[in-house]
């Protein structure tokens, strides 16, 4: 509640009626279930919601994970970790690595959200940068796909940055440092490969779906051992359209659409 007034009471006393809840239980691929007794099994649209509700319903207790408490995109990175550690038990190192970056990408994101008190966050890069200066959310109208005469890094900047809702090329998903200063360089390919891990996880928050499902290709730029032993632990992941044509919107929460 914002604002503490009576009509915002009187909505929020309403919503925990029945009749609210049958509401929005009923509506088309709402998933939602309610605690509140008197709603009738029958409202729910399917037979396993209708299950769930009945368990939760005459549950004797109620016991919730973390998982709860997330941000969606967080969860979404969460409940993908579990699928991908049944998959590959060998990789709980990786895949932790990766929900760590994630949740400091959706910390850093939800700070940037405004208050009431407090003015929006600064849009996207725009303009001429580096590749130490992209961020989450900066759209790439020029930039030249691996294999051609031009990879992001840092040797070969600067990169034109655009509002996504102009044709662009490719989108950065994330971009921020991934491993510890502390960390002794592993090799060029243990770098890759964890880079590479942990763009994926960081996908799937971005975007909603893995990127194997989306008709993207991922792309990322990691520091080299020179890079890395001056302190260089920044991290760029990137995505662009499999048939390489451009695109005006921004694939954030796009879930492959």
């Amino acid at each position: 509640m914002f604002h503490d007034t009576p009509a915002a009471r009187r909505l929020i006393a309403y919503l925990t009626t029945p009749q609210a809840q049958q509401a929005w239980i009923s509506r088309p691929g709402s998933g939602a279930l309610s605690v509140n007794r008197q709603v009738p099994l029958n409202a729910y649209p399917d037979p396993v919601a209708r299950a769930l509700a009945r368990i939760l319903t005459h549950a004797a207790s109620i016991h919730f994970d973390a998982s709860n408490s997330m941000p969606q995109t967080m969860a979404n990175a969460f409940n993908n970790a579990v699928l991908q550690y049944l998959d590959s038990p060998a990789q709980l190192n990786v895949i932790l690595h990766g929900l760590d970056l994630v949740r400091r990408t959706t910390h850093q994101q939800a700070a940037a959200q405004p208050t009431a008190s407090q003015p929006a966050a600064a849009q996207p890069t725009a303009g001429q940068v580096t590749v130490d200066q992209l961020r989450a959310g900066d759209c790439l109208p020029d930039y030249s796909y691996p294999g051609q005469d031009q990879a992001l890094n840092e040797d070969n900047g600067p990169f034109t940055v655009a509002p996504c809702t102009q044709l662009h090329a490719a989108e950065v998903f994330f971009a921020g440092n991934a491993w510890p200063r502390s960390l002794a360089y592993p090799g060029d390919q243990a770098v890759w490969d964890d880079g590479s891990a942990r763009c994926a996880t960081a996908f799937i928050a971005y975007d909603g779906i893995d990127s194997s499902s989306s008709g993207l290709v991922v792309g990322r730029s990691v520091p080299d051992k020179n890079a890395w032993l001056g302190g260089d632990r920044r991290l760029v992941c990137f995505a662009w359209p499999a048939d390489y044509s451009q695109v005006n919107y921004s694939i954030r929460g796009r879930a492959g659409r």
